[in-house]
């Protein structure tokens, strides 16, 4: 689910099945944070952060078969009753066991951000998408995923002259 939305780990955490909208969106409203051993469900980090995204048909299916296996869940209890560091410790196993270097839960989140810029997303889209307060926040963050734009640029500037010349 972190790969294919974006969402911060503690926005996963917090995600109750009253989230999951019938339109095939999740609603991102609070974040789930363990502090000294205490459990909190707190408000998001900015007012961007509140926010609703579209999925994929599959992962609404999966995420309904998943809760369909969870056995007498309300819709408001959360849907993943593990910690941050469960999902850490769980992404280090499953890299050892597959013989991949270790990435943070974090990662995840700019993998999709990465993943989105390569199929030509606008960096708005993204940035809402991703909860951040503005697009200079995106842009900041992953404008070096974006070495050959200029040259792509000048061969769009060269079709308008030069229309026979591929760009």
């Amino acid at each position: 689910m972190l790969f294919y939305t974006g969402m911060r780990s503690g926005e996963l955490l917090a995600l109750t099945p009253a989230d999951i909208l019938p339109d095939k969106r999740i609603s991102i409203n609070k974040n789930y944070a363990k502090v000294k051993g205490e459990e909190l469900i707190l408000i998001p980090k900015t007012a961007k952060s509140n926010r609703s995204i579209a999925i994929p048909d599959f992962l609404y299916d999966d995420i309904f078969d998943y809760i369909s296996k969870l056995g007498g869940i309300g819709k408001d209890d959360r849907i993943f009753y593990f910690t941050k560091s469960a999902l850490e410790k769980e992404i280090k196993r499953v890299a050892e066991k597959a013989g991949l270097p270790n990435i943070r839960v974090h990662d995840l989140r700019h993998s999709h951000a990465s993943m989105l810029i390569d199929m030509g997303f606008d960096i708005l889209e993204i940035s809402e998408r991703l909860g951040h307060e503005s697009a200079k926040t995106t842009l900041d963050t992953y404008s070096h995923l974006y070495p050959e734009k200029d040259t792509k640029l000048a061969g769009a500037l060269n079709m308008l002259r030069r229309p026979e010349i591929e760009p």
